[in-house]
């Protein structure tokens, strides 16, 4: 997650790809994973995500239609990355698309003519389903894998006064009596202040809470944490079990 860039135009509309990320999807177009390193940058710097978005990308005229952009992370089932969705006003003249990053590989999928509700982003190993509102409000998210493996997909519509930012990390228990050390993927997303997310591993669940003033406050599953910069760390707990967790923003 250290600030690697690819990126893909589409005519006049183009969705952007930021750095590193995981989850995969069709037509083939990967991209090397960038390295994890925790929160920090070069030399205990903070770290920066140069390739995301620093003000909201979505168009005013798509804030209260289905059409525009979704930003947001997936986790479960061993899987960890990043997604984006377009969703263009008039599918006539363009397919919805959908850009996916698991565990590391990147590529682009292209749905064709799905309807404008129920979009569907499919390729050969992984399958993309979304139900939005007539407003653009994102009623469900699910990836299921051709191998039966499913993962949560936790997307925010982004509107053009409210960026949606990804983060990506894990999270880590001290050792257990026997020596080993317990780990796992801790996923979400922030807009307005809000996080949405989830945590993967023996117990998979949800991550929520707020962020004010590089401070993060979780009511689940429990903890708190600070931001410095688009690095992320905290505290909290797994089933009952103390934790610590890092992450970066990678979209």
């Amino acid at each position: 997650m250290t600030g690697c860039v690819s990126s893909h135009p589409w005519g006049g509309n183009t969705l952007h790809r930021h750095p590193f990320g995981l989850l995969l999807l069709a037509p083939v177009l990967f991209s090397a994973a960038c390295p994890s390193d925790g929160s920090k940058g070069p030399s205990g710097t903070a770290y920066h995500c140069s390739g995301c978005a620093q003000v909201p990308e979505a168009l005013a005229a798509s804030d209260s239609l289905p059409s525009g952009r979704y930003k947001g992370v997936i986790v479960g089932d061993g899987v960890t990355g990043n997604i984006e969705v377009y969703i263009p006003a008039d599918q006539t003249a363009e397919s919805p698309i959908a850009s996916l990053t698991v565990n590391g590989q990147e590529s682009y999928i292209n749905n064709g003519t799905q309807p404008t509700l129920e979009p569907v982003f499919y390729s050969a190993p992984v399958t993309l389903r979304m139900s939005l509102s007539a407003t653009g409000a994102v009623t469900s998210a699910t990836l299921t894998f051709k191998d039966g493996r499913q993962a949560i997909a936790i997307v925010q519509k982004e509107l053009s006064t409210k960026l949606v930012e990804a983060f990506e990390g894990t999270w880590t228990t001290p050792a257990q009596m026997d020596g080993t050390v317990l780990t796992g993927n801790w996923n979400y997303v922030l807009q307005d202040g809000i996080v949405h997310g989830g945590y993967d591993g023996d117990d998979n669940g949800t991550v929520t809470g707020s962020e004010a003033l590089t401070i993060l406050t979780l009511t689940a599953p429990g903890g708190a944490g600070t931001r410095n910069d688009d690095g992320v760390s905290g505290t909290g707990t797994v089933a009952g079990t103390a934790i610590t967790w890092t992450g970066k923003r990678t979209l």
